[in-house]
């Protein structure tokens, strides 16, 4: 697989499914977003509400072997990386097992955003 064609398994899906996720962080959490560009990124915004101003960024991470993941994160406003989850091609969170493997996990991605933003509110 080349390089750009890491971005083809996620460049289809991704604006609905970042719609879905700002929706979700949106009545969980009342973050308002503004989509912003940033070259590294796939697709980034910038979430802020009366409390904390963050950017939530998508990248793709190549694997090597024809793999590819995106991970999601929070940029906080001291140039801290705040990682939410990795998501495979059909945008379902997976972790690294100890073998090395990828596995789906069953927490939805909006829940993993969410949990990382209140801890990096309350530290």
């Amino acid at each position: 697989m080349q390089d750009n064609e890491y971005f083809l398994v996620f460049e289809a899906k991704i604006d609905r499914f970042m719609k879905g996720l700002k929706q979700s962080l949106w009545q969980a959490a009342g973050l308002h977003f503004r989509k912003i560009s940033t070259p590294q990124n796939v697709i980034s915004f910038s979430a802020w509400d009366r409390d904390i101003a963050l950017q939530l960024r998508f990248v793709v991470v190549g694997l090597g072997s024809n793999r590819a993941l995106g991970r999601l994160s929070w940029l906080d406003q001291q140039g801290h990386d705040h990682v939410c989850c990795y998501v495979n091609g059909d945008f379902q969170c997976v972790s690294r097992k100890k073998n090395g493997l990828w596995r789906e996990q069953k927490k939805p991605v909006g829940e993993a955003c969410l949990r990382r933003l209140e801890e990096i509110k309350n530290a």
